[in-house]
């Protein structure tokens, strides 16, 4: 006789109890442990798990110049209400404490070159010795994925250092965090065709080991970007698109591994064309691409820096390639041989088509350009850069009727413009407006040239723009409207906090990148960390019904 039967019910209650309790557990704990009364935030349960190093628990509202208001930052940001009365001073600013800080979650911002003074007297080695602190090394790009079959995002972080790596940084569907792991290893050079000098590739496996001076020979990845894809449920949930700084071209990363090239030249903006006099029809190779981004029609448009003299001088400019999602993709064997492409085919095999996909200046009125981002729908472009040595932020209408018409074909749009339309003495008709002067954020800084910084854009359309030692929040009117101060000279924690007791009194941390996750967190970048502050906005939303399909083949 068999024996009897046990009942199911009761185990599979406890099943569910099991898998319910710890989940149960970290919500309760993440959201009655305030994180402000810690200088470290703790992770499931407090004990043995993840811990973040706290940067800093409060904003600055208003600009000291208007009178502040605390509306428009407590719908972006956390606030402790209880802190918002307005502080003592002349200038008018509120100092709120944020419920949620910003904070560390991947290796230290108090490193150099993570960070610089407003003297020379920079640290000239790390503040931690930890290896896993070394990981991060020249943090470039970041940019935000959706992965359908996931049903959740990750964040990518582009390194420039070596031959260049991208990490992952991503939050589980559970309690526990999954946090850094490698998304692509040698993602700018591999093939030894365009390093400087006959240079090989410089190997990524002792990066750790080696010292912050030798990454000035960066090879790795600049700018990352997601494609978008035509009535795709997001923006984000196309191919990645690199930079290759080693190869010196733009690739988009295909299902099988292989790299289609999207992007080898540029319009020459040095003026070295016929007779050293225009640049009509001169292509120049790409050597400084920075950022990359898709916008609403499929249209791929970047930042690249070209060096024109052997002085050191330098023309930068914002391109556009029309129709990017359209490229075809390359076979994994035909990747192998693009390595040694000087330009795209015109004919074979690989031709793009009658020519209709070749770059184009886009914009060119600024002596160097840091950033650019879209505002929601896609309309506007911003553009950060530094305009006569002082750094600006302009916005540039972009009209749907000026750039595709019924039939879906490309009409010619905004060519180049002088740099007087950059700071909106020029009566064009798409002439870049002047939206935000960046330079009093500096700091008293003897070199704001020197210093990168970067903007991001969000739902609501507020422009956050980074500093040395800070983000600026400015409303789509272009007004200041809240700051998070990040470094030690700024907020006053050196003393404070332990990471800060060796830095020089004026060391400011400087952000490379900014993203706003679908998470619900704004990320910041350094060359050496990543940081995260949980907000209440998302990113400014492209939608993907407006991108131009494919031309059918005759």
């Amino acid at each position: 006789m068999s024996p009897p039967s046990k009942s199911t019910d009761g185990g599979s209650s406890h099943y569910w109890l099991a898998a319910l309790l710890p989940a149960l557990l970290y919500l309760l704990l993440s959201h009655h442990i305030h994180p402000s009364q810690h200088p470290r935030k703790r992770s499931i349960f407090g004990l043995g798990g993840r811990s973040y190093d706290v940067i800093t628990s409060s904003l600055t509202i208003g600009d000291g110049a208007n009178s502040p208001d605390v509306l428009t930052p407590g719908d972006i940001f956390y606030l402790d209400a209880s802190s918002l009365a307005e502080q003592g001073g002349d200038d008018g600013r509120i100092l709120a404490k944020l419920v949620h800080p910003l904070e560390a979650v991947v290796g230290s911002p108090y490193k150099y070159p993570g960070g610089t003074t407003s003297s020379s007297s920079a640290p000239q080695s790390s503040i931690s010795t930890s290896t896993s602190d070394h990981v991060l090394r020249a943090v470039h790009s970041l940019a935000y994925q959706h992965d359908t079959e996931l049903g959740r995002g990750y964040l990518l972080l582009s390194s420039l250092a070596h031959s260049g790596r991208i990490w992952r940084w991503e939050v589980g569907g559970g309690p526990i965090t999954i946090g850094r792991s490698l998304h692509m290893d040698r993602s700018g050079c591999r093939s030894n065709q365009w390093t400087p000098g006959g240079q090989r590739c410089p190997p990524n496996d002792d990066i750790v080991q080696s010292s912050f001076q030798e990454d000035d020979h960066r090879m790795g990845s600049a700018g990352i970007t997601v494609e978008i894809v035509r009535d795709a449920e997001s923006s984000r949930d196309g191919r990645l698109v690199v930079v290759e700084r080693g190869e010196r071209r733009i690739v988009r990363i295909e299902d099988d591994g292989s790299r289609t090239p999207l992007v080898l030249t540029v319009p020459d903006p040095c003026g070295r064309g016929a007779n050293n006099s225009s640049t009509e029809g001169f292509m120049t190779r790409l050597s400084g691409t920075g950022r990359v981004l898709y916008g609403p029609f499929g249209d791929l448009i970047f930042t690249d820096t070209t060096q024109c003299d052997d002085d050191g001088s330098a023309a930068s400019a914002v391109y556009v390639l029309r129709e990017a999602v359209n490229v075809p993709p390359l076979p994994a064997p035909s990747s192998r041989e693009a390595h040694g492409w000087t330009q795209i085919p015109t004919e074979g095999i690989h031709a793009r088509g009658e020519g209709e996909k070749i770059v184009e200046t886009l914009f060119d009125g600024m002596d160097a350009v840091a950033d650019i981002a879209f505002g929601p729908g896609g309309e506007e472009l911003y553009v950060a850069g530094m305009v006569d040595g002082a750094a600006r932020i302009v916005k540039i209408a972009l009209h749907d009727d000026a750039d595709h018409n019924d039939d879906g074909e490309v009409a010619p749009r905004r060519g180049k413009r002088d740099k007087a339309s950059a700071i909106g003495t020029a009566s064009t008709t798409n002439m870049a407006e002047p939206f935000f002067d960046l330079s009093r954020k500096y700091n008293g800084m003897s070199s704001p040239s020197d210093a990168a910084f970067a903007i991001v854009v969000d739902n609501g359309g507020n422009v956050y723009a980074s500093y040395p030692g800070g983000v600026v929040v400015i409303d789509s009117s272009g007004t200041e409207i809240a700051s998070l101060a990040i470094s030690p000279a700024i907020t006053g924690s050196k003393n404070d906090d332990k990471p800060c007791a060796a830095l020089p009194a004026d060391f400011l941390i400087i952000p490379t990148a900014l993203e706003i996750g679908d998470d619900g967190y704004l990320y910041v970048s350094t060359s050496t960390s990543l940081m995260r502050i949980q907000s209440r906005i998302g990113p400014a939303i492209i939608g993907t019904d407006m991108v131009i399909p494919a031309k059918k083949k005759n």
